[in-house]
């Protein structure tokens, strides 16, 4: 008698525990808990309780997952503004419009293109086609034609060959620093106008191929001069608008100022304006997925692509 009077208490206090926790789930707004505690069968609140369990567990290891993501890899982004007294020089590629000098074109491939014999008559049909500076044999009297030339090879040897020079599209260039100096570093770069097609457009003080290079700096109160012979009697098409693609970029990249950059036009003078911007692309798992090519390529032993 004596044992069954001290067992009692424990049994009522584990029949209350129970109690308190049954009306507890039940009354709990964590969903599942409700569910679990009105089932009277053992065997589905047992299955029941077994993948409620499963699914919290499988919820705290994605959450330890996310969270190790989340400390290893910081999401915070950082905006500095600064006011520097210099600023790295950039680089500048300038585009003609027109892609194939016509007197190279009809001088190489003289059955594409239609002569005349009478410059008199010539010049007074095409006067852009005539300068005053240019002697008779100078003077190229010929038009391309148009339905031969569509059926010409576009490749990149033709446009190495009658595309656009350096010495075409630049008659002076100068960088006014402190003192001033002529640009170096050009560069016959070929990109894709919006046909498709290729052109050579011209880059100036890039450092393109130098893995090394360092651009000077420039005093934000510098300036780069650049004077453009756009040449409207070298076109290809005579009615064709005479413009020239600029672009203002980092000097170890390359670029198309036809799709990026702004568009000028032939006998106007332009004074353009850049601030400089710099966005650090981090590597995966980020979206940017930024690779460091130049990177790779030192650890490469300074081979490979």
């Amino acid at each position: 008698m004596n044992y069954t009077q001290k067992r009692k208490p424990t049994q009522s206090y584990w029949s209350g525990f129970t109690t308190y926790c049954r009306r507890l789930c039940i009354q709990s707004l964590i969903t599942g808990f409700p569910v679990i505690a009105a089932t009277r069968n053992v065997l589905r609140k047992a299955l029941k309780i077994f993948v409620f369990v499963v699914c919290t567990c499988g919820f705290l290891y994605q959450t330890s997952g996310f969270l190790n993501l989340y400390w290893a890899y910081p999401t915070m982004v950082g905006i500095q503004m600064e006011n520097p007294d210099s600023v790295s020089l950039p680089a500048v590629t300038v585009c003609n419009r027109n892609r194939i000098r016509r007197k190279a074109l009809c001088t190489l491939a003289p059955s594409i293109c239609q002569w005349s014999t009478n410059r008199d008559i010539f010049c007074s049909i095409n006067p852009k086609y005539c300068v005053p500076w240019e002697t008779d044999e100078q003077t190229v009297l010929a038009i391309p034609n148009f339905d031969r030339l569509l059926m010409m090879n576009r490749t990149l040897e033709n446009v190495e060959i009658m595309g656009q020079r350096p010495e075409d599209l630049i008659a002076g260039c100068s960088i006014r620093s402190d003192i001033f100096s002529s640009c170096t570093n050009i560069l016959t770069v070929s990109v894709v106008n919006n046909n498709g097609y290729p052109n050579n457009c011209v880059a100036i003080e890039t450092l393109w191929g130098q893995p090394d290079g360092q651009p000077q700096k420039l005093p934000v109160t510098g300036q780069i001069s650049l004077y453009l012979t756009m040449r409207p009697e070298d076109y290809i098409d005579y009615y064709d608008l005479v413009l020239a693609h600029v672009f203002m970029h980092e000097p170890q990249s390359l670029c198309n100022p036809i799709k990026e950059g702004i568009t000028l036009e032939a006998g106007k003078s332009y004074d353009i304006f850049v601030n400089k911007r710099v966005t650090i692309r981090l590597p995966a798992p980020y979206k940017t997925n930024c690779t460091d090519y130049l990177k790779l390529w030192r650890k490469n032993g300074d081979t490979g692509p």
